[in-house]
């Protein structure tokens, strides 16, 4: 008997190891975090202190082509404009991280509006021969049951989706949480579904104490904005990570 349970845990940790390296490696990849590309010796993308325009460096096209090479048919661009606290913007927008990242935008106007997300951070800017690398890429997930936002990932599903073998997409996106945002607290929002994606991250091995579910009664607006995405699924519910 103790033999057998021995084998369970065994099978189940290399169960989570795989889907962790399936999700990670062939469905993440798409969106990996380009920021340490922008953090290089030579940034691709640089600013002047107090400035919205970007400087383009050499390495740009090389940046850029990965950048789309990864987009594929279905993901979205998030592009995220950083200013520093000490910064005097001279923009009329909310602030100059925000400035930042709709200029960069321009740089990829060959991509539609639809596929580019933008947003800002207040943080510390290392500066370089009077430069800032004010600017980072990330690439949104975007298939049928799961897309990523800029603080989270609405998933989309049917009830028979729970109660039998999960979709291998799902599967691995919630493995892949349960490995890359442990620690992070994890908002559920949605009806009695938030419970069940609670208790499969548990199983995963996400500390209940991380987790909060938040019930929300209508979620009728939120399905407006995403009509034909949604309409094959019966359930939606909302992750938000902080």
């Amino acid at each position: 008997m103790k033999l057998k349970v021995t084998l369970v845990v065994l099978l189940f940790a290399i169960w989570s190891v795989i889907s962790g390296w399936y999700y990670v490696c062939i469905i993440k990849q798409s969106g990996q975090d380009f920021s340490s590309l922008v953090g290089a010796k030579v940034s691709p993308i640089h600013f002047k202190i107090n400035g919205s325009a970007p400087v383009v460096g050499h390495n740009f096209d090389s940046l850029k082509n990965n950048l789309l090479r990864r987009l594929g048919e279905n993901n979205v661009l998030l592009i995220t404009g950083i200013c520093d606290s000490s910064e005097v913007g001279t923009t009329s927008y909310r602030n100059l991280g925000l400035a930042r990242a709709l200029a960069t935008k321009y740089l990829f106007r060959d991509v539609n509006d639809n596929r580019i997300v933008l947003a800002s951070n207040i943080g510390i800017l290392p500066i370089q021969d009077g430069l800032l690398d004010a600017v980072t890429f990330s690439i949104l997930i975007r298939n049928e049951y799961i897309e990523e936002t800029s603080t989270g990932v609405i998933l989309r599903f049917n009830d028979e989706d729970l109660e039998e073998d999960l979709p291998t997409k799902l599967d691995a996106y919630l493995t892949y949480l349960s490995i890359e945002k442990r620690r992070n607290t994890i908002e559920i929002m949605g009806l009695k579904e938030a419970y069940t994606i609670k208790k499969l991250l548990i199983h995963r091995g996400v500390d209940s104490t991380n987790l909060k579910v938040l019930e929300m009664g209508d979620l009728k607006s939120l399905e407006d904005e995403n009509k034909d995405s949604s309409a094959m699924f019966s359930n939606r519910v909302e992750i938000r990570i902080n």
